[in-house]
């Protein structure tokens, strides 16, 4: 028979593992040096198939002269993970003459892992680079701790740039077995070194760790390095504060500046003085800076050093002491900073003093008024724009001699802006000073006109949340009926009908989203509350482009107007059109729109106090999203949905419902607590425990959190 035949004749059936007794393991493990691969091949599959059960003569013959035959069993005990073969396997990666064989001696004690710590650790010591590489990777793979002695050995005599980097990797990961280590490394006089074993040490919070960091941070001269030390630093906490105020002493701008920062971010009260000497004494202007940031963070509690830093000799001190000084309202400096913006002939501390003075409003009410007589142009504006932000009324009288004396325009218009900021007193002022022939008849009324717009806006922007959102419930516009009909009147048709109408007050509540828009709508209700029958016609014009796909979206706001106004039938067309709407929707494919239309229904349905059909409709809308699972209307509708049923629950005294409904609309993504508290329909249930315990949950108003 010819050999390959019985060779093949000694495997089992193909798919099943028989027993081979020991004579056949012995001639297949032979034939693993054979001369030609394919029957070295043959005998490989048929030894992998008897499994474990040749793991014993494999081993042995490891200590045969074939290097074929003691590479291939140590291929084959690497599969099989062979414990057993480790101390051999050892041996032969130092000794074994042929290169393959201690490869393949080497790759058996990477598999083995764990259990061949110690094998792998006196590995880094081979003359191969590639298999120091391979030991590295291991040990760093099983996150050796009995390795850092040796990692360290290897990496300070390591000439392979490559598996240098990556012994360094492995101490870096080691975490508190390498910190001897990577604190000596501290002290290299490689930067690159020295920044990279501080990230090895960014996560112990070892004393002496922190210590020797500290020492660091306040030596280091490259800026890396001081990056990386604060960076450890401030993940310590409090425990970081001695090491930053040494910091300020520290010779590099970097380090000092870092201090500081560190110090802010830890509101290191404690630190102040030392903080303070830095901003009278350190010779850069971006640490000065830093440091006059840290002094104006601790408000009032700096005041004594910023005082003192008043009679600096560095004038560039003296410019930051009273710019801190007005950030954190100090008034004792009041005299001496006032006299300095009269006295002193340097036009930067002349201007800086001024910008203090003006922080201080009304508490510096004699200085801004002597500041309208300034040479300054653009300080006579301000001086005319905080006068008239402070409500001064004494400076009414010089206020009125811009309008009639000044030709620049600039300063006339802060004049006029100035008196309508100041109110009642400083309008009946404008028409007395037109009745003497002190200014003109458009001048007064102008201001007149102006002073309304701002209060029916401001009254307006009560109602509007600082999340940008309103609402209405019954009595939302008693203030302006206080205010007058006849002068609220004209400012809310002017909101409706001119398209570029400029909001007053826009820019200060630029933060809330849409805000014109908000406006217009409260305006467009307050017509309809108020009775404004000469309105209905606008609120028609308007009407059509407010319409569905029209180039507004205060329809439903319009058409509870009309109603209020006696105008009916635009509001029963839209009721009757969608509720047909709806239910067509609901039954087909767009289920969110029929759900959006629900929501306008129920809306106006709530608003012209057809408060039964409204709930019956916004039962509707709730229903239909849990039904169907709508994500999109879960999301977009059902939570103001849920919250407009807890109101009408509130109004008809069912104080459980509304205070279960109001935790759900808020779980669901209501979010608006500003709102929640400024709604009179919810006031019914104020004094619930539910509604107190809900509506002082912080947690549950945050953006993103529903549960």
């Amino acid at each position: 028979m010819h050999y390959l035949a019985a060779l093949t004749f000694l495997l089992p059936p193909c798919g099943q593992e028989e027993k081979l007794d020991d004579a056949a393991v012995r001639k297949l493990i032979d034939q693993l040096g054979a001369d030609f691969l394919e029957e070295r091949e043959t005998a490989r599959k048929a030894l992998e198939k008897s499994g474990k059960q040749a793991e014993a003569r494999l081993v042995e013959a490891l200590g045969v002269s074939d290097h074929r035959v003691r590479k291939n069993c140590l291929e084959l005990l690497t599969a099989f993970k062979s414990s057993r073969a480790r101390d051999r396997a050892a041996e032969l990666l130092r000794v074994d003459e042929d290169g393959s064989v201690r490869d393949a001696a080497f790759r058996l004690l990477q598999a083995l892992g764990k259990e061949a710590e110690d094998n792998l650790i006196a590995a880094l010591e081979s003359p191969n680079p590639d298999h120091r590489r391979g030991a590295v990777q291991s040990l760093t793979e099983i996150k050796s701790e009995k390795c850092a002695d040796s990692m360290a050995k290897l990496h300070d005599r390591e000439p392979d740039k490559e598996v240098k980097a990556a012994a360094f990797k492995c101490l870096q990961a080691l975490g508190k077995a390498a910190e001897p280590y990577l604190l000596e490394y501290l002290g290299s006089p490689d930067a690159g070194l020295r920044r990279d074993a501080l990230e090895g040490l960014r996560k112990s919070q070892n004393e002496k760790v922190l210590a020797a960091v500290g020492k660091l941070f306040a030596a280091e001269t490259e800026v890396p390095v001081i990056n990386n030390a604060f960076e450890h630093l401030r993940g310590a906490g409090e425990k970081a504060q001695p090491h930053f105020v040494s910091g300020l002493r520290s010779t590099q701008e970097h380090t000092r500046t870092k201090s500081i920062e560190g110090l802010k971010a830890l509101k290191a009260e404690g630190a102040i003085d030392d903080v303070a000497k830095v901003f009278e004494g350190d010779a850069s202007d971006p640490v000065r800076a830093a440091a006059a940031d840290f002094l104006k963070s601790h408000g009032l509690k700096s005041e004594g050093p910023l005082l003192k830093a008043l009679s600096s000799e560095n004038p560039k001190v003296k410019l930051q002491a009273i710019q801190a000084l007005g950030e954190i309202k100090s008034e004792k400096p009041l005299d001496q900073i006032a006299r300095l913006f009269r006295e002193d002939k340097s036009k930067e501390v002349h201007k800086v003093a001024f910008a203090y003075l003006r922080k201080l409003g009304l508490r510096a009410e004699r200085d801004l008024l002597f500041a309208l007589t300034d040479e300054d142009k653009e300080i006579r504006r301000q001086a005319i724009e905080s006068l008239g932000n402070a409500g001064s009324e004494a400076a009414v009288p010089e206020l009125l001699k811009f309008l009639g004396q000044v030709h620049d325009q600039a300063v006339k218009e802060a004049a006029r802006d100035a008196l309508v900021r100041i109110g009642p007193k400083a309008v009946e002022a404008a028409r007395r000073a037109h009745a003497a022939g002190d200014v003109t008849k458009e001048a007064a009324e102008t201001i007149g006109a102006l002073f309304y717009q701002e209060e029916v806006e401001r009254i307006l922007d009560r109602l509007v949340t600082e999340e940008g959102g309103s609402g209405f419930y019954e009595g939302l516009f008693k203030d302006l009926e206080k205010f007058g009909k006849d002068k609220a009147l004209p400012v809310l048709r002017r909101m409706l009908r001119e398209p570029g109408y400029k909001y007053r007050l826009a820019d200060r509540r630029e933060r809330v989203y849409q805000y014109e828009f908000r406006m217009r709508e409260l305006a467009i209700m307050a017509l309809g509350e108020i009775g404004d029958t000469e309105a209905a016609g606008p609120l028609k014009e308007a009407l059509k482009e407010a319409s569905p796909g029209g180039v507004d979206s205060t329809h439903e706001e319009i058409l509870v107007a009309l109603y209020r106004l006696g105008e009916k039938k635009p509001l029963d067309d839209f009721v009757a059109k969608s509720r047909a709407d709806a239910d067509a929707a609901l039954r087909g494919d767009a289920k969110d729109d029929g759900c959006g239309i629900l929501f306008s229904l129920g809306l106006v349905l709530n608003r012209v106090g057809r408060r039964d059909e409204a709930e019956d409709t916004y039962g509707k809308l709730v229903r239909a999203v849990e039904e169907h699972k709508l994500t999109a209307s879960a999301k977009n509708v059902l939570p103001a949905a849920t919250y407009n049923l807890a109101c009408l629950s509130a109004l008809k005294g069912e104080s459980t419902r509304a205070v279960d409904l109001l935790e759900k609309a808020v779980k669901a993504g209501f979010k608006d607590r500003q709102w929640i508290r400024m709604d009179k329909e919810l006031d019914g249930i104020r004094g619930e425990e539910g509604y107190k315990t809900l509506l002082a949950n912080d947690k549950l108003f945050e953006s993103g959190v529903d549960d």
